[in-house]
């Protein structure tokens, strides 16, 4: 299996690793702070290889943005292409920590990357791209879908209390009959028997 002395750190890769040397006296965890990356094991993945593809993973979007938001000292045509210096600023400006000499040797260490170094680069990112695209797609359907099935849910609910409320108006209904005819019954029985008084009178209060 290869290990990381064998396969060599992509350029965008080490570039941004010059910047941590460069202005964070190589502490990760100070550039991740510089420049609001989410954490420091997001950085350090840059710099190990990937089980899992036994490659080192792309430098996201998300990254190279926040390097060149909160880093303005920073050439982001250097760290994409390598060409060009490394800093917009001054000498002046420069890190106190860091040599003159020492930071020329860093900077031009390695040559500027070649057309299809930038092309493999580039295509890399537009992957990453893609599957953060993918991702947030997903996401936003499932997120729809769920919306859509809590209206259905409410849609049902009122269907289910509208049927009730005719059903129970329907049965409402019946029973009015039912007592009509009742009173109907007792009124004809009356007229032949004055035994009827007192049911007609409870079932009219009833129905009243």
């Amino acid at each position: 299996m290869n290990n990381n002395s064998e396969i060599i750190l992509p350029d965008l890769n080490y570039r941004i690793k010059l910047l941590i040397e460069k202005l964070a006296d190589g502490n990760v965890a100070e550039f991740v702070r510089m420049t609001n990356i989410s954490s420091h094991q997001v950085l350090n993945r840059l710099f190990n290889i990937d089980s899992r593809t036994n490659k080192y993973p792309t430098p996201s979007s998300n990254i190279l943005n926040n390097i060149k938001i909160h880093l303005k000292q920073v050439n982001y045509e250097w760290l994409i292409t390598g060409e060009g210096e490394m800093l917009n600023l001054p000498k002046a400006y420069d890190n106190e920590k860091t040599n003159t000499k020492e930071t020329s040797q860093i900077e031009y260490n390695r040559n500027p990357m070649t057309n299809d170094e930038r092309i493999d680069a580039l295509i890399r990112q537009n992957d990453a791209l893609s599957e953060t695209n993918i991702t947030l797609t997903k996401a936003l359907q499932d997120a729809i879908k769920a919306s859509q099935d809590a209206i259905k849910a409410s849609q049902d609910a009122i269907k289910m209390t509208h049927e009730t409320i005719s059903a129970n108006q329907r049965q409402g209904e019946t029973n009015q009959e039912i007592m009509k005819q009742l009173l109907s019954i007792l009124e004809d029985s009356k007229k032949n028997s004055r035994v009827g008084d007192v049911p007609v009178a409870a079932i009219r209060a009833m129905h009243a």
